[in-house]
């Protein structure tokens, strides 16, 4: 689409084409480019000791615990990642025997999943909330 701008007896043209526009702040504000690093490198690196692939994970899924957790669950999953026959209610009773305090951690489990098997669903409590599976508050 094409405008012409006046102002102070000059004219400008811009050409402005939406679609691309639209698309590019899309991909920017849902962190798509990092979605597709993590899911493109998830089956080739040792996700245990690489602090980039961890780092991203940890920035697009929002995982906020402490170091020791964190060990754990990458280790787990270093371990499972080529597992093409792995399941949720696998994941999640690995993860609760492994880690601190029998922590059940169905978020994070899905978030595994469903970065190893990207049709899987993430089940956290945004989407829960939204599907009022679970009460706000």
């Amino acid at each position: 689409m094409e405008f012409i701008v006046l102002g102070y007896g000059v004219k400008l043209r811009m050409n402005i084409n939406f679609d691309k526009s639209l698309k590019n702040q899309l991909v920017k504000s849902l962190e798509l480019e990092k979605y597709q690093w993590i899911i493109e490198n998830v089956q080739t690196i040792d996700i245990s000791d690489n602090t980039k692939f961890q780092k991203a994970y940890d920035g697009f899924y929002n995982v906020r615990r402490n170091e020791t957790w964190r060990k754990i669950y990458f280790n787990y999953f270093q371990e499972i990642r080529l597992d093409f026959n792995i399941t949720f209610e696998i994941i999640i009773k690995a993860l609760n025997e492994r880690l601190p305090n029998a922590s059940v951690e169905p978020s994070f489990s899905s978030k595994m999943l469903a970065t190893l098997n990207t049709q899987m669903p993430i089940w956290d409590s945004k989407v829960l909330k939204k599907w009022a599976l679970i009460r706000n508050g």
